[in-house]
């Protein structure tokens, strides 16, 4: 089927980094995962508590690779604020 024999694909060099096709696996799913929540918290069906979602939430964007936002800072703010006009 791959034009290779069965002992060429036994023996061969026809390997597979497991672990890193693990861990694009677990990233899709995440992805696939965040995005369903997404569509769900659209329309506000939310099943969990806040403070689990949040922690849900958390662990899905991190196994995805989101980097954590920072914290709102009402000095930076209103300096941009007063910056802007």
């Amino acid at each position: 089927m791959l034009g290779e024999t069965q002992v060429d694909l036994e023996n061969g060099y026809y390997m597979v980094d497991l672990p890193e096709t693990l861990r694009h696996k677990r990233r899709y799913d995440a992805l696939l995962r965040l995005e369903a929540i997404t569509q769900t918290m659209a329309t506000n069906g939310r099943a969990l508590e806040d403070s689990e979602q949040k922690k849900y939430m958390r662990g899905l964007s991190q196994a995805v690779g989101v980097k954590e936002e920072t914290k709102f800072n009402r000095d930076k703010f209103e300096q941009l604020r007063a910056f802007g006009g």
